[in-house]
C-alpha cells in the first residue's frame, strides 16, 4: 500500500482485539523508531535548527526545538510523555 499523505493509520486484527498496530506517515526526511527500551538515534542531520516531535498512541505527541551547530555533535533529549488524564 502506498501512503499519499502524512498521518497515522491504525491496523487492528479483527480476530484478536488486543492485537493492532500503527503506520505513522511523514512528510520528513529524518524520522527513527525507539528501541525498546526507548533509546533513540537520528544520524547524519545537517548543521541546523530543527523540531523533533515524539508520538505515542496512548500518550500523545510532544515536541522540541533543537540546533546541531557543529559536526559530530551529539545532544540528549529527553521526553517524559507521561500519563495523562
Amino acid at each position: 500500500t502506498m501512503f499519499e499523505r502524512p498521518g497515522i493509520v491504525q491496523i487492528s486484527c479483527n480476530v484478536h482485539v488486543q492485537m493492532s498496530a500503527y503506520v505513522v506517515v511523514v512528510d520528513e526526511p529524518y524520522f527513527t523508531v525507539p528501541n525498546a527500551r526507548g533509546v533513540y538515534e537520528l544520524t547524519n542531520l545537517p548543521l541546523g535548527s530543527y523540531t523533533i516531535k515524539v508520538w505515542h498512541p496512548e500518550l500523545g505527541s510532544i515536541s522540541q526545538p533543537f540546533t546541531l551547530r557543529r559536526d559530530g555533535q551529539v545532544l540528549t533529549l529527553d521526553f517524559d510523555l507521561g500519563k495523562r488524564e
